[in-house]
C-alpha cells in the first residue's frame, strides 16, 4: 500500500522576535506562557499552545500543566512532549528534535472527548534529573510537538499532507516558512523552566545537586513513565469495547457473528497498527527499545532492500506482521511482478516467486528465533501466533502461514491481500496444497461507501494464483460484512477500483472501523441500508434492491424480479410466492448456479446455460464446475 503521512506539521512563531522569546521564556512558579500555533503550508493560525508551572504543598515537587486551545474547525490528533534538566539530551536527528522519540506521548486525541481543548499534567521532582540550584533557581527545559487534523478531515481533505517517506528535517528545514518570510518555519515548541530551590533544610530530602537516595524517584522514571503510558494508550482499545453499541439492532431472525467478536477485533486492531504505522517506521531498527515500552515483546528485521518485519505480544498474543509495499522502491515493483513460482519448503504449497523471497531472505532465521522466543513466553509456551501484513505484506504473511503451519497453526489476518499460490503443483496437478488452514485464514478487504466501490487488488487475476479462507468486507464506518468462508477466494468483485488501495487509506478507514465498529455483527452481509452490488452482501433477512442498498426481503404477493428477494424464496410471474420455481434443465438459459438442477449455470452472462458438472479431468475455472468441488486453475483449470 503506498506510505503517505497525513499528519499536519505544524509551524509555531510567527516573528524572528517572538522564536527566541519561546526557545528562551523563562516560566516562574505559577508563571504561564502561550505561544500562537500556525499549521500547514498556508500558516493558518489555529490556536494557541500554554505551559504554566504549579507546585505542590511540598517545595520539591512541581507540576507542568500544558494545555490547548484550538479554534472551532482544528481538533488536537497527537502531541509530544520532552522534559529534561538539560536542552542538549533532547532527542535529535540532525540538530532537529526527534519527536518520534520525545518520552511523553499521547496519540488518537481525536477520538476522545477533547476536541479543541485538551489539558494534559506531567509531575516532575527536582531529584529527577541532574541539576545544580545556581542562584536560587533550578532550570528545566521543555520540548512540545502537537499535531493537528481539521475537523472535516477526510483523505482528500489534507492538502497540507508530506509523504512519509521524505525526510522530515528537510520539510522542517527548506520547505516551509512562517509569516516572517526571513524566518523558516518549526515544527516544536522550546520552554526553559525556572524554579527556585532554596528552601529550609529537611532531613528527610536530598540537597539540590546531590543524588537522590533509592528511596526517592530514580532519575530514569520519566522514561518509565514514558513506557507505562505507551502501552496503557495500546491496552485501553481492548477496555474501551464493552463500552461500543450496536448501531442498529438485529432483526430478531439474524444471528449475530461469533466469529467477529471483541477479542478477534482486538487482534485485527494490533494488526493494522503494526502492518500501516511500525513495521513502515523509517527509524525502525533504531527504535527497537522504544517499542519494548510499548509490547510485551518487540523485535524488528530488515533486509536493507525493501522488506521487513517485526514480532510483537500483547496480552499473551504474539503478532508477526511483514510490510508491504514501499513507495519509489523499485525492489517492491520486481517483487511483485516478478514471474515464477517457489515451492515452499516441507510443504506441498507453490507461492509467487516474488513473494517467496519476501520471507525467505536474510533475516527469516532471526525472525523465525523472535517467534519461537514470543510463543514461547506464555505459560506452558503456547501464545497464540497471529500473521499479517498489508498488501504484499500480507501475501508474505500468507507464505508464513504455509511454512509455519505444522509448528504453530498460525491465526492469518491478512489485509488488501494480493493472490498468492497455487492449488497445485504447475507439474502435477495431483499435488494439491494442504499445508495450511484455511479455517484461520481471515483476509480483510476495504470498500468506499461514497464511491462504492470495492477495493480491486484482492480480486486481480494473477498467475493462476488463489487465496483461500474468510472473506470479511469493511468500510470507514464502522461497518463489516463476513462473506463466509471460500473455498476458492471470490474471482471478482465489481465495481471495482484501485485508488483506495492505499496503505494510508487502509490505516486510516481501519482505525476508523474499529473505533466506530457496530456490535454485534450479523452473522453475515451488510446491516440494512448499507449499499450493495450483489444480494449475498446482505443479511440472510434482506436483499440488494433495485436502488443499490440492503433492504428485507419482500412479502407475499409483492412485485420481484428474481426468488432471492422474497421472503418465500420464490418470484413467480414477479411476484413473490409460495409456489416453488421449478429447476431449469441443462441447456436452459440461466442467470445463476442456483437456478439449475444441475447447479451449474455456465457461460458469458446474458448468454449462459444451464450444464452438467464436470467429471475428473474436466474443464473449469471454478469449484461450482467439478462434481468433486474442487477445481485446480482458473482459466483452462482441471477438475480434481
Amino acid at each position: 500500500m503506498r506510505a503517505l503521512h497525513f499528519w499536519t506539521l505544524l509551524l509555531v512563531p510567527i516573528s524572528a522576535a517572538q522564536a527566541m522569546d519561546s526557545k528562551n521564556a523563562r516560566l516562574n512558579d505559577n508563571g504561564r506562557f502561550c505561544n500562537d500555533i500556525w499549521t500547514g503550508h498556508n500558516h493558518n493560525d489555529t490556536g494557541s499552545i500554554c505551559v504554566q508551572v504549579e507546585h505542590e504543598s511540598s517545595e520539591y515537587n512541581y507540576d507542568v500543566l500544558l494545555s490547548y486551545h484550538l479554534d472551532n474547525n482544528w481538533q488536537l490528533h497527537e502531541h509530544y512532549l520532552w522534559i529534561g534538566g538539560n536542552i542538549t539530551d533532547v532527542p535529535q536527528v540532525n540538530g532537529k528534535p526527534d519527536i518520534d522519540n520525545f518520552p511523553f506521548v499521547e496519540r488518537d486525541l481525536e477520538s476522545k472527548e477533547y476536541m479543541s481543548t485538551y489539558q494534559t499534567t506531567i509531575p516532575i521532582s527536582r531529584g529527577q534529573f541532574p541539576v545544580d540550584c545556581n542562584n536560587g533557581e533550578t532550570t528545566f527545559h521543555m520540548a512540545v510537538h502537537p499535531v493537528l487534523l481539521p475537523l472535516d478531515s477526510s483523505l482528500s481533505l489534507y492538502q497540507n499532507s508530506t509523504e512519509m517517506n521524505s525526510p522530515r528535517n528537510n520539510f522542517l528545514r527548506g520547505n516551509t516558512k512562517s509569516r516572517d518570510s526571513s524566518l523558516y518555519g518549526f515544527s516544536w515548541i522550546e520552554y526553559s523552566i525556572a524554579l527556585p530551590c532554596q528552601r529550609k533544610p529537611n532531613p528527610n530530602q536530598q540537597e539540590i545537586g546531590i543524588a537522590p537516595e533509592k528511596t526517592q524517584q530514580d532519575p530514569m522514571s520519566s522514561i518509565q513513565y514514558e513506557y507505562v503510558q505507551r502501552h496503557h494508550q495500546l491496552t485501553s482499545k481492548r477496555r474501551q469495547l464493552s463500552n461500543i453499541e450496536s448501531c442498529t439492532p438485529l432483526p430478531a431472525d439474524v444471528e449475530p457473528s461469533k466469529i467477529l467478536n471483541d477479542d478477534f477485533f482486538f487482534k485485527f486492531y494490533n494488526s493494522y497498527t503494526l502492518a500501516g504505522k511500525v513495521v513502515y517506521d523509517r527509524r525502525l531498527q533504531k527504535k527497537v527499545s522504544y517499542y519494548r515500552g510499548m509490547y510485551e515483546h518487540f523485535d524488528a528485521f530488515s533486509d536493507g532492500l525493501n522488506d521487513a518485519a517485526v514480532v510483537a505480544k500483547v496480552d499473551d498474543v504474539c503478532y508477526a506482521v511483514f510490510r508491504g509495499t514501499s513507495e519509489f522502491n523499485p525492489f517492491d515493483s520486481a517483487q511483485n511482478l516478478l514471474p515464477g513460482f517457489r515451492k515452499v519448503p516441507g510443504t506441498d504449497c507453490f507461492v509467487r516467486k516474488g513473494l517467496y523471497g519476501g520471507y525467505f531472505t536474510n533475516y527469516q532465521a532471526d525472525f523465525e528465533a523472535s517467534v519461537r522466543e514470543c510463543v514461547n513466553s506464555c505459560e506452558g509456551g503456547h501464545c497464540e501466533l497471529v500473521l499479517s501484513g498489508g498488501s504484499q505484506g500480507a501475501a508474505i504473511a500468507v507464505v508464513a502461514s504455509i511454512y509455519l503451519f505444522k509448528e504453530y497453526n498460525p491465526l492469518l489476518l491478512s489485509i488488501g491481500v494480493m493472490r498468492t499460490f497455487l492449488p497445485t503443483s504447475p507439474f502435477n496437478r495431483e499435488e494439491v496444497c494442504t499445508h495450511f488452514n484455511e479455517d484461520r485464514h481471515y483476509h480483510f478487504t476495504l470498500t468506499d461507501s461514497e464511491a462504492q466501490v470495492y477495493d480491486a487488488v484482492p480480486y486481480l487475476y494473477a498467475f493462476w494464483v488463489k487465496n483461500a479462507g474468510h472473506e470479511i468486507l469493511y468500510d470507514g464506518e464502522g461497518n463489516f460484512n463476513y462473506q463466509k468462508q471460500s473455498h476458492n477466494y471470490v474471482m471478482a468483485r465489481e465495481p471495482s477500483s484501485m485508488a483506495i488501495h492505499t496503505r494510508v487509506n487502509y490505516l486510516a478507514k481501519s482505525s476508523s472501523a474499529y473505533d466506530n465498529r457496530c456490535l454485534p455483527v450479523p452473522s453475515t452481509g451488510w446491516r440494512d441500508g448499507h449499499w450493495c452490488s450483489e444480494d449475498e452482501n446482505c443479511m440472510t433477512t434482506s436483499y440488494c434492491t433495485d436502488g443499490g442498498v440492503c433492504g428485507p426481503k419482500l412479502a407475499l404477493e409483492e412485485s420481484c424480479t428474481r426468488g432471492t428477494s422474497c421472503e418465500s424464496g420464490s418470484c413467480v410471474a414477479g411476484q413473490c410466492s409460495l409456489e416453488e420455481v421449478p429447476l431449469l434443465e441443462n441447456g436452459t438459459k440461466c442467470r445463476q448456479s442456483d437456478e439449475c438442477q444441475s447447479g451449474r449455470c455456465e457461460g458469458m452472462w446474458g448468454f449462459s446455460t444451464c450444464q452438467a458438472k464436470e467429471e475428473r479431468g474436466g474443464k473449469c475455472n471454478e469449484h461450482s464446475d467439478c462434481q468433486s468441488g474442487h477445481c485446480a486453475g482458473l482459466i483452462c483449470g482441471t477438475c480434481l
